[in-house]
């Protein structure tokens, strides 16, 4: 196991570089920091945006991990 930038590698999210969440500017950077380190660094697993995307469904840009709608993203 790598570390990068503090974070053991296995424990982020493989889907991180194609996330549309983090490839975004209209995101707070206040906002993506704190869904790196709750959801893409430690508990991927738990982001709906994951599950959805494991499921072969479609992901809305808008939904956050947290299965809510984010409203400064179209």
């Amino acid at each position: 196991m790598a570390k990068e930038g503090g974070v053991l590698a296995m424990y982020k999210c493989p889907l991180g570089e194609q996330c549309f969440l983090l490839a975004t500017d209209d995101l707070l950077m206040v906002l993506r920091k704190t869904i790196v380190k709750m959801y893409c660094n430690r508990n991927y697993e738990k982001c709906i945006r994951y599950q959805l995307f494991l499921q072969g469904r479609k992901v809305p840009k808008n939904l956050l991990p947290n299965d809510r709608e984010c409203l400064t993203i179209e």
